[in-house]
């Protein structure tokens, strides 16, 4: 590959101050609030290392790779054994290009400076079979003794590529697949109020009720935290907004919408199919479905395809799927029966429920949509997903009623119930199960072995 499209890419080869102006860099520098993941503190940065990054797009994933170079040119790294490359913006379009790419550089470099180099790819799903051209190039020892971070927007995608890169990845390359999420709410707070200081209970009813009692010294912060949180969700570009100017332009909602409507179009997909899955996950008010009920809903007709829609949408990290348990006593999923599709982030949701309904002002919509009648079923949502980031999650309905969460082999049974006063009526099944948790707007109260807690005091301990 001819060395000037690394050079473009790479300004610290000429100065660390060309680097200093790089565009997300110089934004990191205006905004009020830069935004710390915790994944940032699993990247260790020494030779011989292969780390994979995955997340959603806007999540953070480049400006996190720009940052780590800042570091390492900060702590006096030659800028020539650093070297970052966006496969999107590169043209890397195969396997032998991303070898080209990765060859090229090395033999100039080491023309200069002895191993290790520290390897930055950038979007690497981009690059069609692309950890075929990483492990050539590790098996000829051209990124042998080198730190390299690979990232990519699709979840199936860069899974396959890990799996193609056995005894490539150090020690323990579990530890070497990092995942890049919105962040939770937990992390918001972490982020935006880092001096409250946040028990770890288990979760287990007894547990998190005694830790909400103890955070609810800080119930007026949280109340507040958790309304912007219901608005932002996790993700850098709408928080700074709404930190800035107390609402959210179009532009993060049109920002992220478009990069979606990109990775679709690059899978072949269609966007008409896919706001018409999303209007009707929507329209059904996030109520267990199937792809032969969609199907059945929309102009698509094959269930068929519309799996295929579902599973493109996990892998790019705006869908998570929960099963129906085979019963209560038995909490392992029952594949045959409907399942519910809750949006992994609740910028997501009015993101793409704004869009499936034609509304041009997503932040006015958002706002609207939480306080009616979908809003419980919103936040019910946003539970289901904290959950699934912990353990496994099952959801049950049947003669005797329903229950919104089965957690873990215990189990540990939850019910959303987001209202400002619970009655005996709503604790009917739990009493049948003999305990659980009740996700309550207010109060912080038990019954026996019932507990219920205030969704602002539950989603902090998760």
């Amino acid at each position: 590959m001819d060395l000037s499209k690394l050079r473009l890419q790479n300004p610290q080869w000429e100065s660390k101050e060309a680097f200093f102006e790089d565009p997300f860099l110089k934004e990191l520098s205006r905004i009020k609030l830069v935004l710390k993941h915790p994944v940032e503190q699993k990247i260790i940065i020494e030779r011989d290392r292969l780390f994979i990054l995955r997340g959603p797009r806007q999540i953070g994933k480049t400006t996190l790779l720009k940052r780590l170079l800042k570091s390492l040119l900060e702590k006096g790294i030659d800028p020539q054994r650093t070297f970052y490359f966006a496969l999107d913006v590169g043209g890397a379009k195969d396997e032998e290009a991303l070898f080209d790419v990765l060859l090229t550089y090395t033999e100039f470099a080491e023309e200069k400076k002895d191993k290790p180099f520290f390897i930055f790819i950038d979007e690497a799903t981009y690059t069609r079979d692309w950890a075929i051209g990483v492990k050539k190039a590790y098996d000829l020892g051209i990124i042998r003794n080198c730190f390299v971070l690979i990232t990519g927007s699709s979840s199936l995608e860069l899974q396959r590529g890990g799996e193609r890169l056995p005894g490539r990845r150090g020690v323990f390359p579990h530890e070497a697949d990092l995942e890049m999420g919105p962040l939770t709410f937990r992390e918001f707070i972490q982020n935006l109020e880092p001096g409250i200081p946040l028990p770890s209970p288990e979760i287990s009813p007894l547990p998190i009720y005694q830790s909400a009692e103890k955070l609810s010294y800080y119930s007026r912060e949280m109340k507040s935290l958790i309304r912007k949180f219901l608005l932002t969700g996790g993700f850098p570009l709408s928080i700074n907004e709404f930190i800035e100017r107390e609402e959210i332009s179009p532009a993060p909602y049109v920002t992220y919408l478009q990069a979606l409507l990109g990775d679709l179009a690059k899978a072949g997909k269609r966007e008409v199919y896919l706001k018409e899955i999303i209007y009707t996950i929507i329209q059904k008010k996030l109520e267990p479905l199937d792809p032969t009920l969609i199907a059945r809903e929309t102009s698509i007709r094959s269930h068929n395809t519309v799996s295929s829609y579902i599973d493109i949408l996990e892998n790019l990290f705006v869908l998570s799927t929960l099963y129906h348990a085979r019963n209560l006593t038995d909490p392992r999923p029952s594949f045959k029966r409907r399942r519910k599709y809750y949006f992994t982030d609740p910028f997501l949701f009015h993101t793409l429920a704004a869009w499936a309904e034609g509304d041009i002002n997503p932040f006015k919509f958002s706002r609207k949509i939480l306080e009616g009648e979908l809003g419980g079923k919103i936040i019910e949502n946003i539970v289901g997903v904290h959950l699934v980031k912990k353990g496994k999650v099952l959801f049950w309905r049947g003669k005797q009623g329903e229950i919104d969460f089965i957690f873990s082999q215990k189990p540990v049974f939850l019910e959303v119930k987001y209202q400002p006063k619970i009655f005996s009526e709503d604790l009917k099944i739990l009493m049948i199960v003999q305990g659980g948790l009740p996700i309550s707007k207010e109060p912080l109260t038990k019954q026996r072995n019932i507990y219920v807690v205030p969704l602002h005091l539950f989603l902090p301990l998760l």
